[in-house]
C-alpha cells in the first residue's frame, strides 16, 4: 500500500468514526448532570370496543395501526409493558420517538402518547442502544 491511499483510508474511517466517538463521552457525561433532551408530546384518546388487556401482542397491534392510520412511524426500540401499581401501559422506545399506550379514565378509552424527541434527545437515545439495527452495526463497529 502506499501513503496516499493510507491516508484515504485513514480519512474515510475518521469521518464515519469521529461522529461516534463525540457523541458517546458528549452524551454520557451531560446525562450523568441530569441532562437528557426532551420531548414533544402529543396525547390522542382512542375509543375502544372493549377494555385493555394486558396482552403484549394485542396492545403492539393496536399502537401499530394507530400510528399507521396517523402516518407516524414505528419507534427504533423493543415494546415492553410495564406495570404500576393495580395498572398497567404498554411503552415502546426508540431514537426518534417513545409510545405510550394506557388506560384512561374510561375502560373504553385508552391514551395514546406518542414523545417526538428533539435533536439532542435523539442523540441521548441512541447512546443508549435505541437506534435501528443499522446504528447498532454502527456503534459495534465503533465500539
Amino acid at each position: 500500500m502506499n501513503r496516499l491511499l493510507l491516508m484515504k483510508i485513514h480519512m474515510l474511517l475518521a469521518a464515519f468514526i469521529l461522529p461516534a466517538a463525540i457523541m458517546y463521552p458528549v452524551t454520557g457525561a451531560l446525562y450523568t448532570w441530569g441532562i437528557k433532551g426532551g420531548y414533544e408530546t402529543t396525547v390522542y384518546q382512542l375509543k375502544l370496543d372493549q377494555p385493555l388487556l394486558q396482552d403484549k401482542d394485542k396492545l403492539v397491534e393496536l399502537v401499530t395501526q394507530r400510528l399507521m392510520l396517523k402516518e407516524i412511524p414505528l419507534p427504533s426500540g423493543k415494546p415492553k409493558i410495564k406495570t404500576a401499581g393495580n395498572s398497567f401501559y404498554l411503552e415502546w422506545t426508540g431514537a426518534d420517538l417513545d409510545v405510550i399506550l394506557e388506560p384512561g379514565p374510561d375502560q373504553l378509552i385508552a391514551e395514546l402518547k406518542v414523545k417526538q424527541t428533539t435533536d439532542y434527545r435523539r442523540l441521548v437515545q441512541l447512546h443508549k442502544a435505541k437506534g435501528g439495527i443499522e446504528f447498532k452495526v454502527y456503534a459495534a463497529v465503533f465500539a
